[in-house]
């Protein structure tokens, strides 16, 4: 969702992650991970992939 809204508007995407990055900071856990029906190992990294698009982690912004 985060790299579909990030290369499709701009101005959406700085609204939707203003908003992702205020729920995930407020759904941490103590130990720095996200707790889900799924897995604390799936829901961490689906958070931490959201928030790479901040700081351009991802391998598509490498040349």
């Amino acid at each position: 969702m985060s790299q579909a809204l990030f290369h499709a508007d701009q101005e959406v995407w700085k609204e939707w992650n203003y908003k992702n990055m205020r729920y995930l900071g407020a759904s941490q856990a103590p130990n720095g991970s996200w707790l889900s029906d799924h897995s604390a190992a799936y829901s961490t990294s689906a958070a931490l992939l959201s928030l790479a698009l901040n700081y351009r982690f991802l391998p598509i912004y490498e040349q």
